[in-house]
């Protein structure tokens, strides 16, 4: 249908019979495509191959014009892979007029591209890859699985069907890849793992968890053999059957202990669910470490060793968690969840420790083991409590757990148990008492399962002064203004404009009018040299406020609540620097944290993407978590904490400090979360480019280390790649 590159932007191009070479020669490299008539809605398959010489692939990206030009909106995010090809499913609701491909944005680069095309699916190629492709259908017949694909498609479930296509088509997140480079293990390679590990000094004896209930029998049998093959091998496996019915589960069982003296088992005369089992199992297990597996789900090879291997490296570890994916009816490995370093915000909203876990047992004793009436997340409520007493947590960057995909699993549907969504906010309710007992209020329903929405005291009483510097530009900060005074919910506050030499007359008019309209705002001359830092510290010296907020001339509320839901969070005893969601106009992303060494220096997660609930490699975009940094264009700090910590380095002039301030914080011991709860409008335009000086990068090379080159963004995950905003798996 892509008969040819029709057009080339930023690049210098040589034509062969099967590829096209380009050197790119700007920083914006595009490709426009040609075809012979307008593309008509529906699915298509879009395929490329490229080869890369020099530099890298930077956010490669389809822009599809519906008749209103390019956009960012109108924008498909394409997966960074080198030298395999790439098949991504996409759907077109409207008309497709012009396509044009960026295949990165770093201008040193020089790749060619092979087998560039896209093809139009007819329905019935979509009918049959979706009854192949669903995990859910595999126990059905053939035709009832076409019935299911025809419901998907008539419901027009676009982001299930592109999900379901690209799994089947493509592998959207680079996992296959990955798993081949950095997690296949010969038998060959295993056995050195398996003579290393008995030369561990420290050998402590796991005892794994697992309760039983009519289970499958392949998938018990499944689950149980991958812990007979443990690389490492002390561990005893504790089973507590639940009054199972199925004769053939209680058979695997006993049949599994003559087999091996490691396996222990009792069986329930009656089903008392999962939290009662449990807890039986917890009474057979003699461990000094105890971690839990769910009886349809599999342990990996290294599982036990890399939780020995961390404990001999610091024997004072207490709570260890790991990365975890996904299982389906196949055994195909699918759906990474690769996960940041001790994140107490984001364990405040979401159970994302769940797999693999492993807790050192005199805690678990300490907190009376798994409490009865929370079944369904009797893990949840487990870690709450031990959290309480203060662990040392560890989080190993490795898939050791795979977590089953089936019909009844939270892991393939959220709604598989909405008991569990409830028995989970209790227990977060009960943690967080315990935690802030001055300063925890209640949490809001969402209308999401397994994620909640804490909220926090925050007195009238406290004063916020939101703090803006700006040269001229009335034309963003008339409105900027506006819709605080107008949007906010939040009265306490004064607003502090620091003119930093404005000159044109608008703006002295401006000036007057606002301060005589408002007492609450105030204009303050910074008559000096523009430094960002400088103007910043200047502007919290005449703050009388015990919270401060910095903000950009150019941003716009969205979110009424946003002063308190910042400072609320930005009061907890161990927090930093608090930041939000902004976004552009087209209500995309702009800021949802910053990954330090993302791009080279740092750069923003999930830019240009628009915020939602979904599935990839890491956290979701629209849920609160801890980051390193935040951008300054909207950050809340305590007051008391930002002098603390000696204000904005003033080193830097124009960009860099606010990721330092982050850095700072964290070093100093207060984690900086970004409440994406909270959403701002940042005008700043996607294609305006500013100039550093070259001080920036000298000071920013200097102080965003360790995290930008020797070692990873804690929030991040090291099994992600740093060449590109969305998540992506290394490669």
């Amino acid at each position: 249908m892509i008969k040819r590159f029709d057009k080339f932007i930023d690049a210098e191009v040589e034509r062969y019979s099967d590829h096209i070479e380009l050197s790119c020669t700007g920083s914006d490299p595009q490709c426009q495509l040609a075809f012979d008539r307008a593309l008509k809605p529906g699915w298509y398959n879009f395929e490329y191959l490229i080869t890369i010489a020099k530099g890298r692939l930077i956010n490669p990206k389809l822009y599809f014009d519906i008749g209103r030009g390019y956009n960012e909106r109108d924008v498909i995010l394409l997966p960074v892979i080198n030298g395999k090809s790439v098949l991504k499913t996409v759907y077109f609701s409207k008309k497709i007029y012009r396509l044009r491909f960026d295949p990165t944005e770093d201008k040193y680069a020089n790749f060619s591209i092979y087998n560039f095309f896209i093809e139009r699916l007819p329905i019935l190629k979509i009918l049959k890859k979706l009854s192949s492709s669903n995990a859910e259908n595999l126990s059905k017949s053939k035709i009832q699985r076409y019935l299911s694909s025809i419901g998907i498609v008539l419901k027009k479930d676009v982001r299930k069907i592109e999900k379901l296509l690209s799994i089947k088509a493509n592998d959207p997140f680079n996992y296959q890849n990955w798993i081949g480079k950095y997690d296949s293990y010969t038998l060959s390679k295993l056995s050195e793992f398996e003579h290393d590990q008995l030369k561990f000094e420290y050998r402590p004896l796991i005892s794994i968890l697992l309760p039983t209930y009519n289970t499958c029998s392949h998938w018990l049998k499944s689950c149980i053999e991958s812990i007979l093959n443990q690389v490492y091998d002390n561990w005893e496996l504790c089973i507590a059957d639940d009054g199972s019915t199925n004769s053939q589960v209680r058979n695997i069982i006993k049949e599994s202990a003559q087999k091996n003296h490691k396996v222990k088992y009792t069986f329930l005369q009656k089903n008392a669910h999962i939290a009662a089992a449990s807890n039986v199992a917890l009474s057979l297990s003699t461990g000094e470490f105890i971690t839990f597996l769910d009886h349809d789900d599999m342990l990996h090879p290294l599982a036990l060793y890399r939780i020995a291997e961390a404990l001999n490296e610091d024997k004072t570890i207490d709570f260890l968690y790991s990365d975890e994916d996904k299982i389906d009816a196949r055994g195909q490995r699918t759906s990474p969840f690769f996960k940041p370093d001790w994140s107490p915000a984001l364990f405040s909203v979401q159970n994302y420790i769940a797999h693999l876990s492993c807790i050192r047992k005199t805690f678990i004793e300490d907190v009376n083991g798994f409490s009865k009436g929370v079944d369904g997340s009797q893990d949840y409520d487990l870690f709450l409590k031990v959290c309480v007493k203060h662990p040392k947590i560890k989080h190993l960057p490795f898939v050791l757990y795979h977590w089953r995909q089936h019909g009844q699993s939270t892991s393939l549907h959220s709604n598989a148990k909405i008991y569990a969504h409830t028995a989970g906010k209790k227990s977060l309710e009960l943690y967080l008492t315990e935690k802030y007992p001055q300063q925890f209020s209640h949490i809001e329903e969402l209308g999401q399962n397994f994620i909640y929405k804490p909220r926090f005291i925050f007195e009238k009483t406290n004063k916020v002064s939101i703090i803006i510097p700006t040269k001229d530009k009335v034309e963003y900060l008339e409105p900027c203004i506006k819709s605080i005074t107008k949007r906010s919910t939040w009265r306490n506050y004064e607003i502090i404009i620091l003119n930093n030499n404005s000159c044109e007359r608008k703006t002295l008019r401006f000036f007057e009018k606002i301060q005589r309209e408002d007492e609450r705002i105030k204009v303050i001359d910074a008559p000096f040299s523009f430094n960002w830092s400088k103007l910043n510290n200047f502007g919290a010296k005449h703050a009388s406020g015990n919270y401060l907020i910095f903000l950009n001339n150019d941003i716009s509320v969205i979110t009424p609540s946003w002063i308190e839901e910042l400072c609320e969070w930005a009061g907890l005893p161990e927090v930093g620097t608090v930041g939000t969601t902004l976004l552009y106009r087209d209500k995309t992303i702009q800021h949802a944290g910053v990954v330090i060494g993302m791009n080279g220096w740092a750069d923003h997660i999930y830019k240009n993407v628009i915020p939602q609930y979904y599935s990839s490699p890491f956290v979701s975009n629209n849920i609160p978590r801890n980051v390193l940094a935040n951008t300054g264009a909207c950050v809340a700090i305590e007051k008391k904490k930002f002098e603390q910590l000696g204000g904005f380095d003033e080193t830097f002039i124009i960009c860099g400090s606010d990721v330092e301030l982050g850095i700072r914080a964290y070093k100093f011991g207060l984690f900086s979360v970004l409440n994406a709860y909270v959403q701002l409008f940042h005008y700043e335009s996607k294609s305006r480019g500013t100039a550093i000086p070259d001080n920036d990068f000298v000071q920013s090379a200097l102080k965003y280390e360790p995290y930008r080159t020797l070692q990873c963004d804690p929030f991040y995950n090291p099994n992600l790649s740093l060449n590109y905003t969305f998540p992506i798996c290394k490669s």
